[in-house]
């Protein structure tokens, strides 16, 4: 049955996980349910609690990734294998539980969940603004807080976080 060369990342208790030249799993093989890596590197963003991976969907190289994790957003340009944090919320460390993209009349927005309400950013967090006090005319955000939150489509994921890509 073969399999197709690709990478996968792990956003994990303990930083990420990358994998790479791994085989997919053949479920017709009774032994096909194993995983091989066959080359991995795990000191991305080691010791971090890692929530969710995503990609930043408007970058035609599928190069970078942004990161929640427990003391702020890391971001990657080189498929996930270094990580660099972005700047505080407003000079605080705060622990990212949800984290999405999107795009919006050309711009690129990053919105991440905290403990203190939502954030955004639209230079890839090199700034951060509360999403209340965000101004840009080409979005409409809700003028009173929103509590409970999540953006995540499914929450009871095995990982933490998994990306791919070729």
């Amino acid at each position: 049955s073969g399999g197709r060369a690709t990478w996968l990342a792990f956003g994990t208790s303990n930083g990420v996980y990358v994998v790479i030249n791994w085989k997919q799993c053949d479920v017709g093989d009774p032994a096909g349910l194993n995983f091989f890596p066959q080359n991995t590197n795990s000191d991305n963003a080691k010791g971090r609690e890692c929530y969710k991976i995503i990609p930043k969907t408007s970058d035609t190289t599928n190069s970078t990734y942004f990161l929640a994790t427990d003391v702020g957003v890391y971001k990657s340009i080189n498929r996930c294998f270094d990580w660099t944090a972005t700047s505080k919320f407003n000079g605080l460390e705060l622990s990212v539980s949800d984290i999405t993209f999107f795009t919006n009349s050309g711009t690129g927005y990053v919105v991440a969940t905290t403990n203190v309400g939502l954030w955004i950013t639209d230079n890839d967090g090199d700034s951060w603004t509360k999403l209340n006090e965000y101004n840009d005319s080409n979005l409409q955000v809700a003028s009173s807080p929103t509590y409970g939150v999540s953006l995540n489509i499914n929450p009871k994921q095995s990982f933490s976080a998994i990306s791919s890509g070729t």
